[in-house]
């Protein structure tokens, strides 16, 4: 019993833990608010377009997955048709939103190269489209 005496004196502070400092360093990351991701340079249109295209297409991608596994492991051809149907349309819709989105931004920024131009030409202008040329050409004529 005395040897686990003098045992316990030696260990209770005299050596210490080997894993001390064996750890790394943990780097500490800010972590951006909720407030800070809803300012975001993202139209709101767009934000919406996007989110509803996600759920389509997981929609779709399921669906047709589903079916086809349905109809080819289990013989329901009924339910997995079904269900393969309702993923092509899905995905039919969802280029369709997706075009749809393409051409009204595209339009968008037509109209606001356009009105530019406008501004640009009937400041200095030009906007008249030569309009007095042609009535001093008109009125050589008529002498």
């Amino acid at each position: 019993m005395l040897g686990d005496d003098e045992d316990n004196e030696a260990f209770s502070g005299s050596i210490s833990d080997p894993t001390e400092g064996l750890s790394p360093d943990i780097p500490s990351a800010s972590t951006p608010s909720t407030a800070d991701a809803a300012e975001a340079d993202v139209s709101g249109d767009l934000l919406v377009t996007f989110w509803g295209l996600v759920v389509t297409l997981n929609l779709a991608l399921f669906a047709t997955s589903l079916g086809l596994m349905l109809a080819y492991f289990r013989g329901q051809l009924q339910l997995g048709g079904g269900l393969f149907a309702l993923g092509v349309v899905a995905f039919a819709y969802s280029y369709y939103k997706y075009r749809r989105y393409l051409d009204r931004d595209n339009e968008d920024d037509e109209n606001d190269d356009g009105s530019a131009e406008r501004n640009e030409n009937s400041g200095n202008g030009e906007g008249d489209n030569g309009s007095s040329g042609d009535k001093e050409n008109g009125d050589a004529d008529h002498n």
